[in-house]
């Protein structure tokens, strides 16, 4: 039989409810007659729509089966097997259960198994740099089950589902996370988080689904995916207690992540200075920049050194030379070995990067806390 999608419950509903009747969508004889006169065979193949449409549908359908309207029509088995087995049957007597994105008993319109309840899927997703963990929080409510009608977050958390996650980039393949310790973890409060990486620039939707009781529930958001980096520089040129500059520095690998196998792994860095007033130093992102090109910087580049490990046990790997690639880009190459990963099969590494500006301004990317924006690791090529 044909698959059926349809865009909403409630439509499926609505055809469902409306009583099955020979002349299927309400065809009178001679659109019947009219559909059979075009066609020399007037019966379709189980699960096709009659050649007629609406109103040649009734006369279609093979012995045994029955007419129902949709946008077209289509023939229903006697007897078919529902999505749940353990639906098969629960129909009132005269009906049948039909098997859509959902289970529904065709005729009266209703819905076969338990009520579909009001949820609402909620998502906090932190904007993500590549190679950086972050973690994307899902919330189901029970809109159904608030203290404050007008405020969703009163609304009774819902614990325990049988939740997936998914992200669709654009033009790739989905990936799909179940519930898995340490991965995409129920908190028991309503609360699934996922820890997910993403190791590519580029946009996508993120969302997650479940059923219960034979009912699916599902959302979706969009979400995108920036070079690494740090963001959190100011200036104060003109020394009135008021930042008047904010710098950018953004950082990627190509191809992609470092493997110790000898071969040179090629970074960029795009060093970027503010030229808006007033500075945002809250949402530094939203403030208007401009690529710093080598007149603009002390020495004609920025500095760059590799660091291996992190924090306090944090060791010099020497400084690489970066080279002006044009566009405010500056390019370094590093081969990493494999007795790089001190005989590990991975290991961390980040960069300390910083300039001088044409106006004096001074900026250290890479010390202290902004260490995590420069992170990667370089894995054994075994």
């Amino acid at each position: 039989m044909k698959s059926l999608n349809l865009r909403s419950s409630m439509r499926v509903m609505a055809l469902c409810a409306a009583a099955l009747t020979p002349a299927c969508g309400g065809a009178d004889d001679a659109k019947a007659d009219d559909a059979k006169a075009d066609d020399a065979d007037p019966t379709p193949d189980a699960g096709t729509s009659g050649s007629g449409g609406a109103g040649g549908g009734a006369e279609a359908c093979p012995e045994g089966q029955m007419c129902m309207s949709m946008e077209e029509d289509y023939c229903v088995e006697d007897g078919q097997q529902c999505l749940d087995p353990a639906l098969v049957g629960s129909c009132p007597e005269g009906q049948m259960c039909m098997s859509m994105s959902e289970d529904y008993c065709v005729g009266a319109g209703q819905v076969c198994g338990a009520p579909r309840k009001n949820y609402a899927i909620e998502i906090q997703a932190p904007h993500a740099h590549i190679w950086a963990q972050v973690g994307i929080i899902f919330t189901v409510r029970d809109l159904d089950a608030c203290a404050d009608p007008a405020d969703q977050s009163t609304c009774a958390p819902v614990p325990g589902l049988a939740i997936e996650a998914f992200f669709a980039p654009k033009g790739g393949a989905t990936e799909v996370q179940p519930l898995a310790a340490g991965v995409f973890d129920d908190g028991g409060d309503g609360t699934y988080t996922w820890l997910r990486t993403f190791g590519d620039v580029g946009a996508g939707a993120i969302g997650a689904r479940f059923t219960q009781d034979g009912q699916s529930y599902f959302t979706a958001f969009g979400m995108e995916s920036s070079k690494a980096g740090g963001e959190r520089y100011f200036c104060d040129t003109d020394a009135d207690g008021t930042p008047d500059r904010a710098f950018q520095i953004r950082w990627a690998a190509a191809p992609g992540r470092p493997v110790a196998d000898g071969s040179a792994a090629a970074f960029t860095f795009e060093i970027m200075r503010s030229f808006n007033t007033p500075v945002n130093t809250e949402q530094p992102w939203t403030n208007t920049f401009d690529h710093l090109r080598p007149a603009e910087l002390d020495g004609m580049a920025p500095t760059v050194e590799l660091m291996a490990d992190g924090g306090e046990g944090a060791t010099s790997m020497g400084a690489v030379v970066p080279v002006y690639a044009g566009k405010g880009l500056y390019k370094v190459e590093r081969a990493f070995a494999a007795g790089d990963l001190g005989g590990a099969a991975a290991r961390t590494f980040w960069f300390k990067v910083g300039l001088t500006d044409d106006l004096g301004c001074r900026v250290d990317g890479g010390v202290g806390e902004d260490e995590a924006n420069y992170l990667f690791s370089v894995v054994s090529p075994e």
